[in-house]
């Protein structure tokens, strides 16, 4: 159910944690880089407007906690709806974890990845919630706080790309690189000007030589 996990700081996005379930898929790789730049691109905003937030793409969907400064990752393949229960769930119980280990160290840590050990507990932790739906299985912790409303925002939207087809790591690169790359009114404008000057230094030179 949970593709993966990652734990990064909310001022500057640096990643703090992750689980180091190897994959041999480039999609899922793909994915990772994907999450990173939602990371950043949370952190340019200032932050979600929920500290619960769902990230929708094409065939999966980021769940996303932000608690005491840190955010909190995980990749489920699926839609939202199916997904969502459990899956906040599961960051609800990581994040507290989290803190208590390593709470009084975050704001000060430079090095990307200075937590990497807390993988034993992710790993373990997505164990025990895998196949969980709407409550979290017996022995997770749990609080009777009610949650925040959930938001729900597609990749696209969230990064920018209103205009480009749904996906994940690829839209950016789709923008920028692909389709139409035509030239702006304001650089047409500047070549002209460019090429103007040009001859006009051409016709200067041939009157003064000859």
């Amino acid at each position: 159910m949970f593709g993966f996990t990652l734990i990064a700081r909310q001022r500057d996005a640096l990643a703090l944690a992750a689980d180091t379930e190897s994959s041999t898929s480039q999609e899922m790789e793909r994915c990772k880089v994907t999450a990173k730049n939602v990371f950043r691109r949370l952190t340019q905003l200032g932050g979600a407007a929920s500290p619960y937030l769902t990230v929708e793409c094409t065939g999966y969907c980021f769940h996303i906690l932000t608690q005491k400064g840190v955010m909190h990752l995980t990749m489920c393949e699926g839609g939202p709806t199916s997904t969502s229960a459990a899956s906040f769930s599961f960051l609800e119980d990581v994040a507290r974890e989290f803190y208590n280990q390593y709470g009084e160290l975050i704001d000060a840590t430079t090095k990307a990845y200075s937590f990497i050990k807390f993988d034993a507990y992710l790993q373990k932790t997505k164990k025990l919630f895998s196949g969980a739906t709407a409550r979290p299985p017996p022995g997770a912790s749990s609080s009777s706080a009610p949650r925040p409303p959930i938001v729900k925002q597609r990749f696209n939207e969230l990064m920018g790309y209103v205009d480009s087809p749904a996906g994940g790591a690829g839209a950016a690169s789709r923008k920028s690189g692909g389709g139409t790359t035509g030239l702006t009114d304001v650089q047409i404008v500047l070549i002209a000007v460019g090429a103007a000057v040009l001859l006009l230094f051409g016709a200067v030179a041939f009157i003064y030589w000859y």
